[in-house]
């Protein structure tokens, strides 16, 4: 068992730790290391890093500032029809036009998704049965979007997109039975 005061067998300075256990020719061998020089003797041992508390620290503040100073920066884009520069959104949370949603599609998305949960409008549609509900957008535009979301390597909204397609291009197609 080990004892409090069980100083390290190779080194001779530092209170033993470890406990290792050799099998030599049929006897039975005990090392009480500490835990350098276990790690230094046995590859099954962890070597204890010196760890720097103020350069962890520093180094975790950094990183989190060079996170912070790249959310900040905002694209130098503006609508094409109205001239809205992105900027002015990012501090208004409003568009210009209609337009402005394709011009800033990528970098709206984020904001959409955790304003409204979702990026597609899933709002109600009329009640009067009579009224034919025809999908807002057709699949030529849902594939241009798609083909936009696969570049921008947004599987997400592209897994969606795609879906989207499926249920439009499916209803389109009448059953041949």
């Amino acid at each position: 068992m080990l004892g409090k005061h069980q100083i390290c067998m190779q080194c001779q300075l530092n209170q033993a730790a470890v406990k290792l256990t050799k099998l030599v020719k049929g006897t039975v061998e005990e090392l009480w290391l500490c835990p350098d020089c276990a790690a230094r003797h046995s590859p099954f041992q962890k070597k204890n890093p010196t760890i720097n508390l103020n350069a962890l620290l520093s180094g975790i503040l950094s990183q989190a500032g060079e996170e912070a100073e790249a959310a900040i920066e905002q694209p130098d884009l503006t609508c094409p029809t109205c001239g809205m520069p992105y900027a002015s959104y990012r501090t208004t949370l409003l568009l210009g036009c209609s337009d402005c949603y394709e011009a800033f599609e990528t970098h709206l998305v984020n904001d959409l998704r955790k304003f409204h949960g979702e990026t597609v409008h899933l709002g109600r549609s009329p009640r009067d049965p009579a009224m034919p509900v025809t999908p807002q957008r057709n699949a030529a535009e849902l594939r241009r979007r798609l083909d936009n979301a696969i570049a921008a390597e947004n599987f997400e909204l592209a897994a969606k997109l795609r879906d989207e397609i499926r249920l439009i291009t499916d209803s389109e197609v009448p059953n041949q039975s």
